[in-house]
């Protein structure tokens, strides 16, 4: 398990491993939760496509800006 900060807030994730055809994947999940809201950040693909795409999408997930604000 991992703890990471989105938005600012703590989330509990989870990195799996399995094989499909063949091939290892990987899957990147995350969860946390506001006063009123859950979120969660999956991501996965074969280890070969998240060679080149991985932080790349750890930048995505990082860059997450929560407003929970009932205005929004």
């Amino acid at each position: 398990s991992s703890i990471e900060n989105f938005g600012g807030l703590p989330s509990l994730g989870r990195d799996l491993d399995f094989v499909c055809y063949d091939l290892v994947n990987s899957a990147v999940v995350r969860a946390f939760q506001t006063a009123d809201r859950t979120f969660l950040i999956l991501y996965q693909g074969t280890d070969h496509e998240l060679e080149s795409t991985r932080d790349r999408l750890r930048e995505i997930s990082s860059s997450l800006q929560i407003d929970d604000s009932d205005d929004a």
